[in-house]
């Protein structure tokens, strides 16, 4: 019932990929003489993922893997190393591994209504340790572009 739910609780664009495609190209080149500035991933290293894993509370739970995020906390340098490997090989090759992406949604009642009507819940998706330390470093990245380039 939830499963049915919360996957039909969905929105698709108006407009096809090549029409977004053709929009954000005119909204971009609207002054070709500014200058934009450039963003490309960087790599990480291991001292930068045990300063990301320390950011993420011990009690967070695990995805849909099932690795706890102790176990990340915990780790040696050794693992951390690999960690930033796949990261850094995710970066150099555009791609995110499927397991990654994949969350557990777990209905949560809104505490208002009925807890008998399925309006009254709200799913919570709940992705693996390893992508939630990846998202902090590529959030951190975007971030530190954005300021740096007075980008509001």
């Amino acid at each position: 019932m939830f499963n049915g739910f919360f996957t039909s609780i969905t929105s698709s664009s108006e407009l096809s990929s090549d029409e977004a495609k053709i929009f954000m190209e005119q909204e971009l080149n609207i002054n070709p003489f500014i200058v934009k500035p450039d963003f490309k991933f960087s790599f990480t290293t291991t001292s930068e993922i045990d300063e990301l894993i320390s950011t993420i509370p011990s009690s967070s739970a695990p995805g849909i893997n099932g690795i706890q995020t102790k176990i990340f906390k915990s780790s040696s340098k050794v693992f951390k190393t690999g960690i930033a490997y796949l990261f850094n090989y995710s970066i150099l090759t555009n791609s995110i591994p499927n397991e990654w992406k994949t969350a557990v949604v777990t209905p949560f009642f809104k505490n208002k209504g009925s807890n008998g009507d399925i309006n009254n819940y709200r799913g919570i998706s709940i992705l693996p340790p390893i992508a939630k330390i990846f998202e902090k470093l590529l959030h951190k990245q975007i971030l530190g572009f954005l300021y740096r380039n007075n980008i509001d």
